[in-house]
């Protein structure tokens, strides 16, 4: 969400720039865009940074038209919370897991402390997803300064 505001050029805002520029493909699913949603719809975050119902919803449709919608439900087969790392996949992030899963993404950028303990989703049948916070993405994958 800190990418979607532009807040003080943080490592998550340079990745949307990135997205924008094209510098890779973002996958995104209804339920990525819902929980975006409603997290720009908090009263505090609102009052915040000026938002309004016309803000979110072109932030929302910026992002949609930058990403590549997938439906992010999968019949997953049996064991497929397998991931590497320190711990399990957390349930509320098994729809973000599949969308990225479905989208056949290389990463998962997300700076969820629970989600980033997991390291690596592996699932059978799919290239593995590799979790990895946004500092990390821009500098080691994207090769972009934080200082750009």
């Amino acid at each position: 969400m800190r990418g979607l505001l532009a807040i003080r050029r943080s490592a998550c805002a340079l990745t949307f720039d990135a997205l924008a520029d094209g510098a890779f493909t973002a996958v995104v699913s209804p339920y990525i865009l819902d929980e975006l949603r409603n997290a720009l719809a908090l009263p505090k975050l609102r009052a915040r940074y000026g938002l309004t119902d016309d803000n979110v919803a072109e932030l929302l449709d910026a992002y949609g038209r930058q990403a590549e919608m997938v439906s992010g439900f999968l019949d997953l087969p049996e064991g497929w919370r397998s991931a590497g790392g320190n711990s399990a996949v957390p349930g509320e992030d098994i729809p973000i897991v599949a969308a990225a899963l479905e989208g056949g993404a290389d990463y998962l950028v997300s700076d969820d402390s629970e989600l980033l303990g997991v390291k690596m989703v592996l699932v059978s049948g799919y290239r593995p997803v590799q979790v990895i916070a946004p500092g990390p993405f821009i500098k080691q994958v994207l090769h972009i300064s934080s200082t750009r």
